[in-house]
């Protein structure tokens, strides 16, 4: 099974000149990094690359005046050098048995991470710190020794300048 890491944020699309603004002054984009935009005020989505990216707006290449000062949410499937932290949770499988594997893979740039679960959403267990670069291609793995219903990737670093996409296998 694998599980892609993404993250969400939200903001507002501006139709005029193409931008989203996003709620965080500091959404971790690079140009390039794919999103895909969900418009709060109905079920419509659409998938785009992020053209340019200047502090917490993002020029797009959708432009429709009907979702114009439309709030937003996205989905991110990459991660910035500078952003670190847990990230969100995702249930293993409940029948992954004792002594699974869990490998962790970048694409984009090398991280230090680690692989955590939990039994309640809330406190943490860390199953391992793993360090995902050239020198292991960027892959590495560890073993889950007993089956845990939650996890999540913890990110301690990403090498500086890149946008990294990370995606656990298990």
């Amino acid at each position: 099974m694998i599980i892609p890491i993404t993250r969400t944020l939200t903001g507002t699309y501006y139709s005029a000149n193409t931008t989203i603004v996003f709620d965080s002054a500091t959404p971790y984009l690079f140009a390039n990094n794919t999103l895909t935009i969900y418009f709060n005020n109905n079920d419509s989505r659409v998938a785009d690359v992020i053209k340019s990216v200047s502090g917490n707006t993002s020029v797009i290449s959708f432009a429709n005046p009907q979702y114009d000062s439309t709030a937003i949410t996205a989905i991110v499937p990459n991660f910035g050098s500078g952003l670190t932290g847990a990230q969100p949770i995702f249930n293993f499988k409940t029948s992954t048995p004792p002594n699974a594997i869990i490998q962790a893979m970048t694409t984009g740039g090398s991280a230090n991470v680690k692989i955590q679960a939990s039994t309640d959403q809330n406190h943490w267990v860390d199953l391992a710190t793993l360090s995902l670069n050239s020198d292991n291609a960027n892959s590495a793995y560890t073993t889950m020794t007993s089956p845990w219903p939650y996890g999540r990737l913890n990110i301690l670093d990403i090498s500086a300048g890149n946008s990294i996409a990370v995606n656990i296998a298990i």
